[in-house]
């Protein structure tokens, strides 16, 4: 009885043994990806389909399928920067997914020959000098962008942008999304929307913070004509968390009363109730403004366009 015992154990622990190897042969396999492109997109479906997880199946199809169309310095970069991944441990579920979706976001995107390659290098940057958390948020930041115009999206505020004339840069710590040409930048919440016309600039999608320079807002929303008041904006800074804009020494417009521009401040935010129909607001840097003249046919509220514009 007690040598069936102890057969019963051996085999059991060879088996283990055997079961060990194979797992550990496994796990060693995974720590690098082949720099050959077929084998490579094997073994990445290996990866990906390892937990049975249906959605990361379709990600890899569908990743897998764009993948033969990219050039030979793309899929080098991808590569790169998946080895680069699994270096540093990061999971098929939570990294590697969001990952392959935004490639395949930005290649199916009108800017692809222009910015998957770029977009690749900033990655890989991201990967080496930043955390796993930035990271993750910036595959997922990059593919709302791309598929959405979206900077970013709360129950507070939604900043969208126009167009997609725009490229990646790493910048000391962290990526960063520039705009190099005009475009307008709308803020919208349940109170309402405005928008920054013509605007440039960069976003820190990691602090939330818009650096833009120039730009114009108008006060058509209250009711005027968008040529006849309006406010030239220069450098400016806002929280996309909020829907507030505050822009020093502004330039201000209202030819209906006042020959020559203003110099002041701009201060807009989506608000509710009695408040909202004090935004779009102008406060003028001088004191001894002069007002000569109302015309009182212009249409509009009148004591609105003169608050509006002699806050002091």
């Amino acid at each position: 009885m007690a040598n069936v015992t102890y057969g019963k154990s051996l085999i059991l622990i060879i088996f283990f043994l055997l079961f060990s190897l194979d797992t550990f042969s496994q796990k060693k396999k995974l720590k690098q990806f082949s720099s050959e492109y077929s084998t490579y997109i094997s073994e990445l479906g290996d990866f990906m389909t390892a937990s049975k997880n249906d959605d990361l199946k379709s990600i890899y199809k569908r990743f897998s399928k764009n993948f033969k169309d990219f050039s030979e310095e793309e899929k080098i970069n991808v590569i790169q920067i998946s080895n680069k991944m699994l270096s540093k441990r990061l999971r098929a579920n939570l990294h590697f997914s969001k990952f392959l979706l935004a490639i395949i976001d930005i290649n199916n995107s009108d800017k692809r020959e222009n910015l998957l390659l770029q977009w690749l290098k900033v990655v890989e940057e991201t990967v080496d000098n930043s955390s796993n958390n930035k990271l993750i948020l910036f595959f997922a930041f990059s593919s709302d962008l791309i598929k959405n115009n979206i900077l970013r999206q709360s129950k507070s505020a939604e900043w969208r942008i126009s167009n997609t004339d725009f490229y990646f840069r790493f910048k000391i710590s962290e990526p960063i999304v520039v705009f190099d040409n005009p475009f307008n930048l709308s803020c919208t919440s349940d109170d309402g929307s405005y928008v920054i016309f013509g605007t440039k600039g960069e976003y820190h999608f990691i602090s939330t913070e818009w650096f833009g320079h120039n730009g114009l807002i108008n006060w058509e929303s209250v009711g005027y004509p968008k040529d006849s008041v309006f406010a030239e904006i220069k450098s400016y800074k806002l929280d996309t968390r909020k829907s507030t804009i505050v822009a020093d020494s502004s330039i201000f417009y209202n030819k209906y009363i006042f020959p020559e521009p203003i110099f002041g401040q701009v201060v807009h935010k989506l608000t509710k109730g009695k408040q909202a129909d004090m935004f779009p607001k102008f406060v003028s840097y001088g004191k001894n403004i002069e007002l000569k003249e109302i015309f009182p046919n212009i249409g509009g509220n009148i004591f609105q366009l003169f608050h509006i514009c002699l806050f002091v």
